[in-house]
């Protein structure tokens, strides 16, 4: 693969994830849907923690609001 194909891959991969983690983020942000989906497992599991056990839920939504 050569550097001008892996450009072109990183920047189709960019746009879409871009856009559906925007989605993401706005309709599953508390429960840190956006952040498992960018790979980002264990912040992922911290904002569904805080959200689903009530415990410093506004915490959470702050956080996915940011």
């Amino acid at each position: 693969m050569s550097m001008e194909d892996y450009e072109l891959n990183e920047q189709r991969y960019s746009e879409k994830t871009h856009l559906v983690t925007l989605l993401l983020a706005w309709f599953l942000g508390m429960f840190g849907a956006h952040r498992f989906y960018t790979g980002k497992i264990g912040s992922g599991i911290a904002m569904a923690v805080l959200t689903i056990t009530g415990f410093l839920a506004f915490v959470s939504g702050i956080w996915a609001f940011v």
